[in-house]
């Protein structure tokens, strides 16, 4: 759980970075954070896309899940499977 919520704030931060550069020397960091977040899980959907396929919720939403929180989301769904 708190991971999930530090994964949104990173993301907020990253939003705000890109809108205003508020957060003063610290604006550019998670402006570029949030471009490698977004890179880096949005490669985890190829490679965990069988594991998104067994999510409860739908193909659609695993997916957009796993934008947001990337390995967070992905990996219990993995874990269930090799149970």
């Amino acid at each position: 759980m708190i991971a999930k919520v530090l994964t949104i704030v990173l993301w907020v931060l990253g939003i705000i970075a890109w809108v205003s550069p508020v957060l003063g020397p610290a604006t550019t960091f998670f402006a570029y954070l949030a471009v490698v977040l977004l890179v880096a899980h949005t490669l985890e959907i190829f490679i965990a896309l069988p594991h998104l396929k067994k999510y409860p919720g739908g193909l659609a939403q695993s997916i957009l899940l796993c934008l947001v929180f990337g390995v967070i989301h992905w990996m219990p769904l993995r874990k269930l499977e090799q149970a």
